[in-house]
This record gives structure tokens, C-alpha cells and sequence, in this order.
């Protein structure tokens, strides 16, 4: 009888462990002004070995993802990750985005955390400026087992304004560049009568001052991308 207690223990004990395995999909919000494009950054941390993975974007009104030249998607995945699998991403009939990853023969995604994927969204000319919510969904995963897991659905925010607030030097992208750019303004290298940098993106906590508040409301954008 003790012997059985203790194998149904030790059967428990496995069956905790699995259920506190981390295997999630995060994604970035991200800001953006209307005609433009950004860069959304789709990222798994990962505890168990994944080989392929699919899963659906679906965009509100408005937004899509952009194609290149040659009528591709810009969907560039991640060279240190993915560097062997094989990519396809289409547009289903109900309007979601529908993404496939697949190495033939098998082999593991690397590492446990990091950017799968990088995807470049446009905006129409025509989107309001406001918050929008967007969703990865119906993620399923494939182990060195071929075992399906499926992960929870993915939520992010897409923010639009005609500026787009943090992209201080201009280049239609928000990251460590900005800042540099917003503390030569506060410093007062930019006041020129054509002024180098956008001075309406730099007042990133719209309180009508560029000071080192922005400097902080900049970063907590660039970390949540």
C-alpha cells in the first residue's frame, strides 16, 4: 500500500510539473501613424522543444500587412530561431492572416525565448486616431514528438495618431535612436528654423513640454514594443 501511495505521489508530482511547462506566444504594442507602416515583433518563450508551429493574425479595419515587390508578405522570421524552417503566410476568406512554419526534414526551433517572426503592418490613410485591439489566435504548436500544444490567444494594441508620437527623428520606427534625438531637443541642439527632428512626436506625454518626462513616457513605448 505504501509503495502505491507513493508511485500515485510521484505520478502527481509530473503531472504539476507539466502544467506549470512555460510555452507562450507575446507580441508587442506597437505605434503608428495613418499611411504608415511599423514593424510588430511576434516573440515565444518556450520550455518544451517546438519543431513547426501555425497560427491566425486577425488585423481590425484598416490594417494589413505589407507586401513586398514581388507580392510577398513582409514577414521576416528570425535567422537565429528559424534559420532551416520554411514560411508561408496567406490570407484566409474570413479575413485572417493564416501563418505556417515547417522544417523538412524535422528540426527544433533553437533556443527557449527570442522573435520568432517580424511582420511590417501598414495603415490606411483613413484610420481614425484612436487604440486598436489585435489577435493572434489558434496557436498551435508541434514538439520533437509531434504532440500538438496550443497556446493562448495573443492580444496587442495598435495606437494611431497623425503623429506618431516617440519617432522623433523621423525614420517611421520608435526605438533607442529617438531617445538620442529627444535629449539633443532638450539640450537644445535642434532649434533651427527647419529643425532636423519632429518636435510634436518628441512630446511623447502630450502635456505640450519637451522635457525629461518625455524621456520616460519614450522609453516605457520602446519597452512595450
Amino acid at each position: 500500500m505504501k509503495i502505491q501511495r507513493i508511485a500515485i505521489l510521484m505520478v502527481l508530482l509530473v503531472l504539476a510539473c507539466s502544467t506549470y511547462a512555460t510555452d507562450e506566444l507575446t507580441v508587442g504594442n506597437i505605434t503608428m501613424a495613418q499611411g504608415e507602416t511599423a514593424t510588430l515583433s511576434v516573440e515565444l518563450t518556450n520550455e518544451t522543444t517546438m519543431i513547426a508551429f501555425e497560427f491566425w493574425m486577425k488585423l481590425p479595419e484598416g490594417f494589413s500587412i505589407v507586401k513586398d515587390e514581388e507580392g510577398d508578405y513582409a514577414v521576416t522570421k528570425s535567422s537565429t530561431r528559424l534559420g532551416k524552417h520554411n514560411l508561408e503566410v496567406a490570407l484566409d476568406a474570413d479575413g485572417r492572416y493564416h501563418f505556417l512554419c515547417y522544417a523538412n526534414p524535422q528540426r527544433n526551433i533553437k533556443n527557449n525565448e527570442g522573435e520568432l517572426l517580424s511582420i511590417e503592418l501598414q495603415c490606411n490613410d483613413n484610420v481614425e486616431d484612436g487604440s486598436y485591439q489585435a489577435v493572434i489566435q489558434n496557436a498551435i504548436f508541434s514538439d520533437a514528438d509531434r504532440v500538438r500544444h496550443n497556446l493562448s490567444d495573443c492580444t496587442f494594441q495598435i495606437t494611431v495618431g497623425s503623429v506618431m508620437l516617440g519617432d522623433v527623428n523621423k525614420d517611421k520606427k520608435v526605438n533607442v535612436a529617438d531617445v538620442t534625438a529627444l535629449v539633443n531637443i532638450i539640450l537644445g541642439k535642434d532649434n533651427g528654423e527647419t529643425p532636423m527632428y519632429d518636435h510634436e512626436a518628441a512630446n511623447v506625454n502630450k502635456d505640450n513640454t519637451i522635457n525629461f518626462n518625455d524621456i520616460a513616457a519614450l522609453m516605457t513605448i520602446i519597452l512595450e514594443q
